[in-house]
């Protein structure tokens, strides 16, 4: 059953391109979606449903935060239409796209090209959502006019702060109490904090962070890698004494190339730390887990591992001494206590938080073995 209002936001994006080009010439390009999906300035794979030439499976590559990078993968089903397409996105979290363009006539051999979106997705993603989309589209929109225009146009992907994917929305989590809105926070953290002794966000997350730092035992005068973005590129020779992945690796399309990744890129005798999301063994195959997490979908399926599974995985992909420590009560509770004190659609989200976190869950001795530190060290072989 689709999750209700205020959880689940409608928002429509409209915008509208002249192109120097006739009006047929337009409509034949909307109307070839291959040409439609490799315009996309975040589409790095796509694949054509043998079924059905018109439903493509693709896969956009994501900036977060201009920290690191992530994929999402997602469903399209392209319908042509007499006057220009019709493109019905599915994608992960219960986000769903309708995608209208529209072609007419302007001026003598040139036309007018629009587009509407309907965007449904959960609050706590729509400004990340919208401000992803309404770049890239305008970017995509941009090609097409350039190239049925006979012009080469180049486009610059900007990782500045004001191309921030999530808009205001980790700013307004590091806003301390009493501190004027019309000022930007002094913190910018994003992660799930440690919440130990604090009730502040940006106290717990530096928290989470050094925890994850003193877990790696970085060598001195060593080679750290921070931020990771994944893939790793290739090309890359680098070597490091230290990889740190601070909340972000369940994210990743998938977990285990990405690990497989960093350890080819790990010194000898370098360690990687993780702050990162395992389940419990015995709830995980549950009827109502199951059902929570196909609803809400906050990870990819490749990336829903046990403990016991995580373990394993590490140790079968050449990683030894692999440790783990639960930390869930310093993390998940405070987490939630924080998004509920933040108003009515912060408290939603917490709630929803809560649901979530339960669904991979075994409440042991008020124990919820859900969040963990990892810790991998790599042989020195």
């Amino acid at each position: 059953m689709p999750l209700p209002w205020p959880l689940v936001l409608t928002r429509t994006v409209s915008s509208t391109t002249p192109i120097n080009a006739p009006t047929d010439a337009v409509i034949q390009y909307l109307h070839d979606p291959d040409r439609m999906v490799s315009g996309g300035s975040l589409v790095i794979d796509r694949k054509v449903d043998p079924s059905n030439p018109l439903k493509y499976t693709i896969t956009d590559k994501l900036d977060v935060l201009g920290l690191w990078s992530s994929t999402t993968t997602y469903d399209a089903l392209f319908e042509p239409k007499d006057e220009g397409t019709d493109v019905t996105v599915n994608a992960p979290m219960g986000t769903r796209l309708q995608q209208r363009w529209r072609v007419r006539g302007k001026d003598e051999g040139s036309a007018e090209m629009t587009e509407d979106v309907e965007v449904q997705a959960l609050f706590f993603f729509m400004p990340y959502i919208l401000r992803t989309m309404i770049k890239s589209h305008r970017e995509g929109n941009e090609r097409i006019r350039a190239q049925l225009e006979g012009k080469h146009v180049a486009l610059k992907r900007l990782s500045s702060r004001g191309d921030d994917p999530y808009g205001l929305f980790h700013l307004a989590l590091n806003r301390r109490m009493g501190d004027p809105i019309n000022v930007d926070p002094k913190t910018e953290w994003l992660n799930m904090g440690y919440w130990k002794n604090t009730s502040d966000l940006p106290t717990a997350c530096e928290a989470l962070a050094l925890r994850m730092v003193q877990a790696a035992r970085p060598r001195p005068n060593g080679r750290v890698l921070e931020h990771v973005k994944h893939p790793f590129n290739p090309a890359d020779d680098l070597r490091f004494d230290t990889i740190l992945a601070l909340d972000c690796a369940y994210h990743f399309q998938t977990r285990k190339a990405f690990l497989q990744q960093a350890l080819s890129n790990l010194a000898v005798g370098g360690r990687i730390a993780l702050a990162d999301i395992a389940f419990d063994d015995l709830t995980l195959d549950t009827h109502r887990s199951k059902l929570i997490r196909a609803a809400l979908r906050m990870m990819p399926s490749d990336n829903v591992w046990t403990k016991t599974t995580y373990v394993k995985n590490m140790e079968q992909i050449g990683y030894v001494d692999v440790t783990l420590e639960d930390i869930t009560d310093e993390v998940f509770p405070g987490f939630v206590r924080f998004l509920k004190s933040r108003g009515r659609g912060w408290w939603a989200f917490g709630a929803l938080m809560e649901v979530y976190f339960s669904a991979g869950a075994k409440v042991r001795d008020g124990r919820i073995l859900a969040a963990l530190l990892e810790r991998r060290q790599l042989s020195n072989d």
